[in-house]
């Protein structure tokens, strides 16, 4: 979308949209051939699909105020969801090709991210030739969040007996990260093509990571692990 307005005053705003839909499959084997021609085995069977929406809006804004003094807005949004889904399964074999150890995982989440940026420009023109002030202000704030579902078992064989360990654990993550700034600038002509500048430039970002892991196993009873969760 484009549009021209008062002469010289224009605003133009374009949206898009895409859909990613991946799935990769994967199968390996692994031999590890030990003295006495014996072997070692791994085989894995994983599987990895996810989707992603995103949404995109753009706009621009231009508008003069007076002869001299115009105005720019620059502006994006950017929204992005998504669904994951991860599975695999490791077997270890002995070299009498016994199994010795099972191990699988399943992992179900969803997230989305928020990128907001945008910066306003006044610019002053003066009536001598070359002389020219200019400020502009910037802002931005993204933030991602994901909540996933980890659940895992693994099985060891030894003789006449078997070894179960099983882990239902919660993962909720958000990342926030957002900055502002100015930017100030006066340049003045010296001589022919020539110009002298100043400028003062201000910024600040500020940073926040939560990673929050839970222990689902005891039904009931959620237990927050400190070892893997930040704030």
């Amino acid at each position: 979308f484009s549009q021209r307005y008062g002469g010289e005053n224009e605003i133009n705003a374009s949206y898009f949209f895409s859909l990613a839909d991946r799935t990769n499959e994967r199968s390996l084997l692994r031999e590890n051939f030990l003295p006495g021609n014996k072997t070692l085995s791994t085989s894995e069977e994983a599987l990895n699909e996810s989707k992603n929406y995103d949404h995109r809006l753009n706009i621009r804004w231009e508008q003069n105020l007076a002869e001299r003094t115009a105005l720019r807005l620059n502006s994006s949004v950017n929204y992005t969801t998504r669904d994951e889904f991860r599975s695999s399964q490791t077997q270890n074999f002995n070299p009498a090709d016994d199994v010795t150890s099972i191990s699988d995982q399943e992992f179900a989440g969803d997230g989305s991210n928020i990128d907001l940026n945008g910066s306003l420009t006044l610019r002053q023109r003066f009536e001598k030739r070359g002389r020219v002030l200019a400020t502009t202000f910037s802002g931005s704030y993204r933030t991602n969040e994901q909540d996933g579902l980890l659940n895992a078992l693994n099985q060891i064989y030894g003789p006449g007996s078997t070894i179960q360990e099983s882990l239902l654990e919660g993962q909720d993550t958000e990342n926030v990260n957002y900055s502002y700034g100015a930017d100030i600038q006066y340049t003045e002509p010296v001589a022919e093509n020539h110009f002298s500048t100043i400028q003062y430039v201000y910024g600040n970002n500020i940073m926040r990571n939560d990673r929050e892991i839970t222990d689902l196993s005891e039904e009931g009873n959620p237990m927050v692990i400190p070892a893997l969760s930040s704030e």
